[in-house]
C-alpha cells in the first residue's frame, strides 16, 4: 500500500491562517517523521530549533493511507501564493470535508486545532518557537487530539 506525506506548511497572520500544502510519495524515503523534517529543511531553509513539525492526523484515500504533517512557524516565508482562511471561521473537526479546497482548509485547521492542544498541554516547550499573539490566537481555538481525519468518501 502506498503511503503519502501531506506537509501542511502554515503561520498566523492577524486574523487568519495562512498555509500551502505539499504532498510527496514516502515510498522508500525512510522513516516518515525524518522524511518530512528533511523535506521541510529544504522547502523553508529555516533552522529546526525555530519551527514545529509534528504529525497530526492520517486518512485513507484513493487506496493510500496520507499522513498528514504541520510546519509552523511565526517566521514562515511562503514560496508562491498561500491559501488563507480566517481562523474565527474554521470548520470544527467534527465536520466532513470534502473533496479539494474544502479538503485542504479541513486539515489545516485540524491541525492548527492539534497545536492549540499541544501548546495548552505543554507550554513551556512551544513558547521558545512561537510568540505570544500566537499562543493566544491558539487559546481561541477547540484543541483536537492527532488521529484519523474523516473525509466524504474515505473508508
Amino acid at each position: 500500500m502506498r503511503v503519502l506525506a501531506e506537509v501542511l506548511f502554515a503561520r498566523i497572520g492577524k486574523s487568519d491562517l495562512r498555509f500551502q500544502v505539499a504532498r510527496f510519495a514516502l515510498d522508500g524515503r525512510g522513516e516518515p517523521d525524518r522524511a518530512v523534517r528533511d523535506h521541510a529543511d529544504l522547502r523553508t531553509g529555516e533552522p529546526d530549533a525555530l519551527r514545529i513539525v509534528h504529525s497530526t492526523s492520517w486518512r485513507y484515500e484513493r487506496g493510500k493511507i496520507v499522513l498528514t504533517y504541520l510546519v509552523y512557524s511565526d517566521r514562515l516565508r511562503f514560496r508562491g501564493r498561500a491559501r488563507r482562511a480566517r481562523i474565527s471561521a474554521l470548520p470544527s473537526a467534527e465536520h466532513a470535508a470534502g473533496d479539494g479546497k474544502d479538503r485542504d482548509r479541513q486539515v489545516a485547521a485540524h491541525a492548527l486545532r492539534h497545536l492549540a492542544l499541544l501548546v495548552a498541554e505543554d507550554p513551556k516547550t512551544y513558547e521558545a518557537k512561537i510568540g505570544g499573539a500566537t499562543r493566544r490566537m491558539l487559546r481561541r481555538l477547540r484543541p483536537a487530539a492527532a488521529g484519523r481525519v474523516l473525509h466524504r468518501g474515505s473508508g
